[in-house]
Parts: C-alpha cells; sequence; structure tokens
C-alpha cells in the first residue's frame, strides 16, 4: 500500500529525472479534495500535502471543486494565458 488513505484515481507523472509525483482524489466526506506525494524511486513516497483535512498547505493547493484532473505539458505562454484567464484572488 502507497497511500494509506481513502483515496481513488490515482496517477504518477515524472517531473524531472528520477523524480515523480503522485496526485489522487480523497472521496467521501472529503470530495474535492486533491492529495499529493513526490518520490525518486517509485517505491518510497513523501507526502507533499497534509494526510489530515484540509490537506493544502504551503506546498500544495488545488483550485477548489476540481475533480479527476490530469497533468499535460504546456509551454510557458501558455501558463502564461492561464494565469491571464484565471488570476488567484
Amino acid at each position: 500500500m502507497i497511500i494509506n488513505a481513502n483515496v481513488e484515481g490515482p496517477y504518477v507523472y515524472e517531473t524531472g529525472k528520477n523524480k515523480w509525483n503522485m496526485v489522487w482524489d480523497y472521496y467521501g466526506g472529503n470530495q474535492g479534495r486533491y492529495g499529493m506525494a513526490q518520490s525518486t524511486n517509485l517505491i518510497n513516497w513523501t507526502w507533499l500535502t497534509e494526510k489530515k483535512p484540509p490537506y493544502y498547505n504551503e506546498k500544495v493547493s488545488f483550485p477548489q471543486g476540481v475533480r479527476h484532473g490530469s497533468v499535460i505539458p504546456i509551454t510557458l505562454k501558455q501558463f502564461e494565458q492561464i494565469r491571464k484567464a484565471f488570476p488567484t484572488k
């Protein structure tokens, strides 16, 4: 067992050479919340989010209400366009 929590839809993506992130969706009373962990060997995982609600911290947060997302590569120009269209409060 990698993540000892009520989660679904985990997915792993590479963030650099020998570095991966795993993101999952909590279910039950914590719907609409994500968790994240990081690994350098796909065996040992370090949690980046908190293990208990509200989960998010200064390292990781997700937009409110997000569900079953995916990670895709984007260019810097695309990133700036997204930031302009959806400014943070």
